[in-house]
């Protein structure tokens, strides 16, 4: 029996959503597996939120004649079923926009593994549970700096304020 004690994830050229989603699968599917829960098509469609050019065995098995399988060469990284929203920063208060947010939009959280997500509500906006998942939802969008806006949008260099604290380096996302 083939026995491994590490597992190797790409994400050198990758996102920090792409990495953190990534490994965030494999090791709830490892506790899973050993807790007799394990369940493939949950973590195949959290990886699927990712952008990536498909999923193939790569070179896992040895078909030195067969590799033109092992890569999609024919897509860009345009697959994925979401877009990344914003990156929560160290001190957990406001965000720096990698998409587009606008008032009124639902927008899920996800956390780093073992952080807790707490709900509330300020003038700013909510963040809420529903079934399994957390979401934000902001009244208005306003800087650090007190400047309220219409809308932010990727490449907006000053951070966001949150409508309350949340985990740091948690992930806000947009279903696309």
């Amino acid at each position: 029996m083939l026995c491994l004690d590490s597992l190797k994830i790409e994400g050198r050229t990758k996102s920090p959503y792409y990495a953190a989603i990534t490994a965030r699968a494999y090791r709830e599917a490892i506790d899973d597996f050993y807790h007799d829960r394990y369940d493939a098509k949950k973590y195949e469609k959290e990886l699927l939120t990712t952008k990536h050019r498909g999923f193939s065995d790569a070179y896992l098995f040895s078909r030195p004649y067969e590799k033109s399988d092992a890569q999609n060469h024919w897509t860009a990284l345009s697959e994925g079923t979401y877009e990344v929203s914003g990156l929560v920063g160290e001190d957990g208060k406001s965000f720096m926009c990698k998409y587009k947010t606008l008032p009124n939009q639902k927008i899920e959280l996800i956390a780093p593994k073992d952080e807790k997500i707490v709900e509330g509500e300020s003038e700013l906006g909510r963040v809420f549970k529903e079934g399994e998942n957390y979401f934000i939802e902001f009244y208005k969008i306003q800087t650090i700096e007190d400047k309220e806006l219409e809308s932010v949008h990727s490449g907006y260099l000053v951070p966001i304020k949150l409508p309350v604290k949340l985990p740091a380096f948690s992930i806000m996302r947009q279903k696309i």
